[in-house]
């Protein structure tokens, strides 16, 4: 009796990139340089964004991963992390920590895809890249008509409780 040998899963490399792929990775890019040049432009951070930067800065200053001098327990520090290194090394500006966000993008789905088309082939990458893509902006257009449609309705409300008011004299 001769034992077979185990089939383990082998990384197979295609030989050279090809016009696919270089066209998805011109599109990953493209796509990652929007955010890059059209971000907010703002002296401060507002929002929810200011609690990743404090931790940040927490990191940085104090050795300790809090906030308000409390320790954090519910986020994880990977963000922060990344932002106190980019504080350390580049700056810690509102324009510097917003562009660096679209770099660390364009690098993971550069990475992501290079995976896919080792593991699964062009094919599978390429058709995973853009359903992924599409299916996002799917959602935003999905999300921007029902936020018309809740902002009309809205509006509508308004408007009706204004002329209610306005015809019975209050």
């Amino acid at each position: 009796m001769t034992k077979s040998p185990s089939r383990q899963p082998v990384l197979v490399a295609p030989s050279s990139f090809a016009a696919i792929d270089v066209f998805v990775c011109a599109l990953i890019l493209a796509l990652s340089a929007l955010p890059f040049f059209l971000y907010e432009k703002s002296p401060e951070f507002l929002n929810a964004d200011v609690y990743y930067v404090d931790l940040a800065h927490s990191l940085i200053d104090n050795h300790s991963y809090s906030a308000n001098f409390a320790p954090e327990r519910l986020r994880p520090p990977g963000l922060p992390i990344i932002l106190a290194l980019i504080c350390a090394t580049l700056g810690c500006t509102h324009d510097i920590l917003t562009r660096s966000m679209p770099v660390f993008l364009a690098l993971g789905l550069l990475v992501s895809y290079e995976v896919l088309r080792r593991q699964g082939g062009r094919l599978v990458a390429s058709s995973s890249f853009a359903s992924t893509n599409l299916l996002s902006l799917a959602q935003r257009r999905n999300w921007r008509t029902q936020s018309a449609s809740l902002r009309d309705s809205t509006r509508f409300k308004i408007g009706r409780r204004a002329s209610e008011r306005h015809t019975t004299g209050r």
